[in-house]
């Protein structure tokens, strides 16, 4: 229990954000927005209870994880980062379940505004941009594995390339994770749209992947 005392109040972080989540959908309309287009109008809306999927997912993670370490031995040697990782993905995870049941206090009519402060769009992309560099920064400290990490054929075959691949992978998510907020700050200040926001959202991602698959193979063969 010591060694995954990190799990265990991740756990209870999961549990009591899944209480809290279940008393504010109580207090939700029966019918509400459930999917909005990208100017963050409504186009779709549903039972309130779809809200239950993303309460729960917090505390699916951290459980999920505190399997993984207890099918493990003590000397796994990516014990202590996997524990990080699930703080890292529970910081990230109940935010946005939050994000998404204030949403839902909209109207729920087709075309109606999200009633949010700030438009959602703008927070989702920080969140994932934070998510990016606390990883990132964890990254290099991966022991090679076939459950955590970036998982090729030629990183689980090759342990050098595993070092070289997570190393830079690190570099690159944290650099990867500041352009999003930075871009979700920027364009917020200056009121751009945000088709603009995803755009730039989602060409930071594929040139994520691509990047790093690209230098990873290129060092499959490295001794």
């Amino acid at each position: 229990m010591k060694n995954n005392k990190i799990a265990v109040f991740s756990i209870i972080a999961g549990i009591v954000n899944l209480i809290a989540s279940i008393i504010f959908i109580t207090t939700l309309p029966d019918i509400v927005p459930t999917h909005f287009d990208m100017h963050f109008r409504v186009d779709s809306i549903g039972s309130k209870y779809t809200a239950l999927f993303l309460a729960f997912l917090p505390l699916l993670v951290s459980l999920g994880m505190l399997l993984e370490l207890k099918l493990r031995k003590k000397d796994y040697a990516n014990r202590k980062v996997l524990q990080i990782m699930m703080v890292i993905m529970m910081a990230f995870f109940i935010p946005m379940n939050w994000i998404t049941l204030f949403t839902m206090r909209g109207e729920a009519v087709i075309g109606a505004e999200c009633a949010f402060p700030v438009h959602p769009q703008f927070l989702i992309v920080l969140l994932m941009g934070l998510l990016f560099i606390g990883m990132g920064n964890y990254f290099p400290t991966i022991a090679q594995n076939a459950t955590l990490g970036i998982k090729t054929s030629w990183t689980l075959k090759n342990e050098q390339c595993w070092k070289l691949t997570h190393r830079f992978g690190g570099k690159v998510l944290v650099i990867a994770g500041l352009v999003l907020v930075l871009s979700s700050v920027i364009f917020r200040i200056a009121n751009i749209t945000s088709e603009w926001l995803f755009l730039v959202f989602f060409t930071v991602l594929m040139l994520t992947l691509v990047i790093v698959t690209v230098y990873s193979y290129m060092h499959r063969n490295d001794e």
